[in-house]
């Protein structure tokens, strides 16, 4: 339902998700210009109390310095995040340095709201719709909503599922902390492979033989020799149940 349509600015009120969507049809020409619609946008947003919102920045072009910045803390995403907002998005705009500076509103200032940003309206949605949605864990349903942030800043979670599978969603939740911290402790290793390494690793991770990667990438065996033994360097592995770790955490 499309709630505002401005000079620069339109608002959609998609009730079913309760959430708001701004697309900037025209970048606006001036900081007073880009103010009076944020103003407008705030009071709508104070009206229905949406808990997501998405911002289209295709269009946008407006640079903001830090005085606008700090305007912009105090008078929108101070207000919004009181009023309901858990989660913000952004899709990125054809003017990079714009985005750049919007990006920089929030992290220079240590917004109260933490913002994600995509390429594709499809990402954001896919993003948005991720939340307090169920997920099967065996044959019950677990579900997970997010609450927003705690007084530290940490994302909180509520979790709900049957008591008696919830030993099956401890150790779910064990194997995703596992692959977590094995991904941030080897991001830096895996980030050393090559396109071709990463794809003679997957093949090894899956049983293929060297002489079978070497025949199917039509490379020679000592190619294949020799990417599998930088590969093993690289990663400081030895076996191919280590490749399969990586391919796991990393694929």
């Amino acid at each position: 339902m499309n709630i505002y349509t401005g000079k620069f600015l339109t608002v959609i009120f998609e009730k079913k998700n309760n959430r708001f969507v701004q697309d900037w049809t025209n970048s606006p020409f001036t900081i007073d210009d880009f103010k009076h619609e944020m103003l407008v946008y705030t009071e709508l947003y104070l009206s229905h109390k949406p808990t997501q919102t998405m911002w289209l920045q295709q269009n946008f072009k407006l640079e903001l310095d830090i005085e606008t910045q700090v305007w912009i803390e105090q008078y929108v995403n101070i207000p919004c995040k009181k009023a309901g907002n858990k989660q913000l998005a952004f899709v990125l705009g054809a003017d990079v340095l714009a985005h750049l500076h919007v990006i920089g509103a929030f992290e220079k200032i240590q917004s109260c709201i933490i913002p994600k940003h995509f390429a594709t309206e499809v990402e954001a949605r896919d993003w948005l719709e991720s939340f307090d949605v169920p997920i099967r864990i065996g044959d019950d349903n677990m579900k997970v909503t997010y609450k927003g942030t705690g007084d530290n800043g940490d994302a909180v979670f509520e979790v709900k599922v049957k008591s008696s599978s919830a030993v099956d969603v401890v150790k779910t939740f064990e194997s995703f902390i596992e692959e977590s911290t094995f991904i941030k402790s080897n991001i830096q290793k895996y980030l050393l492979l090559t396109e071709r390494e990463k794809e003679v690793l997957g093949k090894r991770a899956n049983g293929t033989t060297l002489q079978e990667i070497s025949d199917v990438l039509n490379i020679s065996l000592f190619t294949g020799q020799t990417h599998w033994r930088n590969i093993k360097r690289k990663l400081e592995i030895e076996t191919t149940i280590d490749a399969a770790k990586y391919v796991k955490a990393f694929n």
